[in-house]
């Protein structure tokens, strides 16, 4: 019985752990209320690290993992303005992932978007936008897995507003997320709140909250006889960008994050750098 018992929840732990890094990916902060100018390409290349000792369980309660898990992840992110209202986005992964069932390495998702922008004038702006989410190859039996191997769509309304104080723009955008895949994992709401302030011309801080709310309606997945997969989990988020501009279209962006309360979910946080080109 202890066997069993803990065939389940070490999968369950570590693995979701490994799901959960590929699901807070994030896109350059801010630049989903507003749509690129006609035929101008945003591009953001990123390295980010981040690493885990411990983890919530299903009902919220904090417990030590034997081994930490790390991951280092090397994305890209690319907007396109196909028209004054239209935008097409693209992201993908390549990941690197240790903990103890050992290190897989390889391209996860690929995400290919549209956006809309319903409203833009007066500093304020609205935009509706769909997201497919596709495997690139990976196996969801190979342990550490790299995704959750299923095709997603995530729909999404984004609402920002833009001011100037003393000289200096800042800005406050909200965005409202339903992803959904096949069968597993569950269903997530998500939400998440910016705040972004000029304070002096090169340099910009924005304040980034996130939560992922799982629904728990998905299956699990049954790897083996003792290898079951949750399909729920559920994060709140805080992440401080600190953008200095090189030029006007080019900036470096430095990043820290932190997971500050979850359910089936790793209690970590880390580091990232980007790096905004528009051209």
């Amino acid at each position: 019985m202890e066997t069993k018992m803990f065939s389940y929840i070490r999968p369950v732990t570590v693995t979701c752990l490994t799901l959960l890094c590929l699901c807070l990916d994030s896109f350059p902060a801010g630049a989903e209320a507003w749509p690129q100018k006609q035929n101008e390409i945003f591009l953001a290349p990123k390295v980010e690290y981040y690493s885990a000792g411990e983890y919530w369980d299903r009902s919220g309660d904090r417990h030590s993992m034997k081994k930490d898990f790390k991951k280092l992840s090397t994305q890209t992110y690319m907007e396109y303005g196909l028209t004054g209202k239209d935008t097409l986005t693209a992201k993908a992964f390549y990941d690197f992932v240790d903990n103890e069932d050992g290190s897989t390495q390889g391209f996860s998702d690929v995400e290919l978007g549209y956006r809309r922008c319903l409203l833009n004038q007066s500093g304020i702006a609205l935009s509706a936008g769909i997201t497919g989410l596709i495997p690139a190859g990976y196996s969801i039996n190979e342990m550490p897995s790299l995704g959750y191997d299923r095709l997603g769509l995530e729909t999404f309304l984004a609402a920002g507003y833009g001011w100037e104080v003393t000289g200096r723009n800042g800005f406050a955008e909200t965005t409202v997320r339903f992803r959904t895949y096949e069968g597993f994992p569950s269903d997530q709401l998500r939400g998440s709140l910016v705040l972004g302030q000029d304070i002096t011309r090169i340099l910009q801080f924005i304040l980034e909250s996130e939560i992922q709310w799982g629904l728990d309606n998905g299956n699990t997945v049954q790897l083996d006889d003792d290898t079951t997969m949750d399909a729920y989990y559920r994060l709140f988020k805080m992440t401080l960008h600190c953008r200095i501009r090189m030029t006007d279209d080019q900036s470096l962006v430095f990043s820290g994050f932190h997971n500050v309360w979850g359910e089936n979910t790793g209690a970590g946080g880390g580091l990232a750098l980007a790096y905004w080109i528009t051209f």
